[in-house]
C-alpha cells in the first residue's frame, strides 16, 4: 500500500469508527526501520496519523517470541533513532521506554538512546507497558516525567506482577 493509500485508508477508518490512536507494531508487521524502505513506510504512516491528528503508539525494543529471526529487533531503539518523527505534528508514544526485551546490562546504554531522542522530539513520549521492575528502575530516573506514560499491557503482561 502506498502512502497515498494508506492515508485514504485512515481517512476512512476515522470516518466509519472513532480512532484514538494507532498502534504500530514493525516487528510483527515486519516493518524493517533498519532499511530506507522500512522507514520510508512508517514516516508514511506518521504523516497519515498527522494530518488526521491522530497520535501513534509504537512498539519499542525486541520481540523475544521471535527467538532469531531478523525482525524480533526491527523496533529497537537504534532504529528507531533513524526515523524522521517530526514526520508527524501528533504525538508519538514509544512504548516500553523501547527497551522491551533487554537484558538489565544494556538498559543504561538504551536509557541514554531514548533520552537522545525524546531530547530531539517534542512530539514523542514514551510509556512503561510490559515492564519488569528492574528495567522500570533503571530507566524512569533519567526521563522527564512529563514525557511518560502509565501503560500496563494488561493482556499480555500483569502489571501487579512486573512490579512486585
Amino acid at each position: 500500500m502506498s502512502g497515498a493509500e494508506l492515508a485514504t485508508h485512515l481517512r476512512q477508518a476515522v470516518g466509519q469508527d472513532p480512532l484514538a490512536a494507532v498502534k504500530v507494531h514493525p516487528n510483527v508487521s515486519q516493518i524493517d526501520l533498519g532499511s530506507e524502505a522500512g522507514r520510508e513506510r512508517l514516516e508514511a504512516i506518521l504523516h497519515a496519523c498527522g494530518a488526521l491528528a491522530l497520535p501513534v503508539v509504537i512498539h519499542g525494543g525486541r520481540s523475544p517470541m521471535f527467538f532469531n529471526e531478523p525482525a524480533r529487533e526491527f523496533a529497537i531503539l537504534d532504529n528507531l533513532a533513524r526515523v524522521d518523527w517530526s514526520a508527524s505534528a501528533s504525538t508519538v508514544v514509544i512504548s516500553h521506554f523501547g527497551s522491551y526485551g533487554f537484558d538489565h546490562d544494556e538498559l543504561s546504554g538504551e536509557r541514554a538512546k531514548l533520552r537522545t531522542l525524546l531530547d530531539r522530539y517534542s512530539n514523542l513520549m514514551t510509556d512503561t507497558s510490559g515492564l519488569p521492575y528492574h528495567t522500570l528502575k533503571v530507566m524512569l530516573p533519567d526521563i522527564d516525567s512529563d514525557r511518560i506514560l502509565f501503560g500496563s499491557d494488561s493482556l499480555y503482561v500483569l502489571m501487579w506482577q512486573s512490579v512486585i
